[in-house]
């Protein structure tokens, strides 16, 4: 064996340093356990965010209201797919606070509204864009001032009278 080895002085400051360099991992080690704990917690709240039914909040109907108060009223219809409840439900949600807003509004449930992937999230879509309403423009701003993620699109002849629909789409 080397002479260090036989050293007192030199093995007791080895054992110091393994005794430090131990506990170091030993927190670095909990720290791990506790960013992980949180991480999965996020997670999850992440999951049950993103599982639960959209619906317009008592928060997010003030601010529409608010938006709309004093701006041009006019008729707009209010898309659903047929085959989603949490679809309807969301619509619903909309459809009521525009005529609490003073606005024209019916419910149109429907199956798919063209070729092609089906619609997600909210969409206001116009027949002609180079004949817009003067009320699209607060509309728009109203929902999105309330914290919905909204697009607007061009949609040739849709499937009802009037030029303008809120597209109540899938959950993305």
């Amino acid at each position: 064996m080397s002479s260090w080895w036989n050293s007192l002085e030199t093995v007791t400051v080895l054992t110091w340093w393994l005794r430090w360099v131990g506990a170091g991992l030993t927190v670095i080690g909990a720290l791990f356990v506790i960013a992980t704990l949180a991480t999965s917690k996020r997670a999850e709240t992440l999951r049950d965010r993103r599982s639960a039914d959209r619906r317009l909040t008592d928060e997010q109907r003030a601010v529409i209201k608010r938006a709309l108060g004093a701006s041009p009223k006019g008729r707009i219809v209010v898309i659903s797919m047929t085959d989603s409840t949490e679809s309807h439900r969301y619509a619903v949600d909309f459809a009521e606070v525009l005529l609490e807003s003073g606005w024209e509004t019916r419910i149109q449930p429907i199956l798919r509204l063209s070729e092609g992937a089906p619609p997600t999230g909210i969409i206001l879509a116009m027949e002609n864009p180079k004949a817009i309403p003067d009320f699209i423009n607060p509309l728009f701003k109203a929902i999105e001032a309330a914290g919905v993620p909204i697009e607007a699109q061009t949609a040739p002849k849709l499937i009802h009278d009037e030029p303008i629909t809120l597209v109540v789409g899938y959950k993305s």
